[in-house]
């Protein structure tokens, strides 16, 4: 789905990590995204955040992904 992805910012500590990029979807759309992931001190990952934008190329994306996985899982759990 991503043609390049360029990442802006990159921070971690004992808890957690922080990633944000820059991509360039296959349609060529930009997209902006944040990864947040927490980390237990046993190195397990009990939760992870996705903040992307704009809009457009997140719906892209949503629409990508139910293509390629609606056959494999419910169609509830996509946009």
């Amino acid at each position: 789905l991503y043609g390049s992805q360029t990442p802006t910012f990159l921070e971690t500590s004992d808890v957690r990590l922080v990633l944000e990029y820059e991509a360039v979807l296959t349609s060529g759309e930009k997209l902006n995204a944040t990864v947040i992931a927490d980390r237990n001190s046993d190195g397990s990952v009990p939760r992870v955040s996705v903040r992307m934008s704009p809009l457009g190329a997140v719906l892209n994306i949503a629409t990508h992904l139910r293509e390629m996985f609606s056959e494999r899982f419910p169609e509830e759990i996509f946009l």
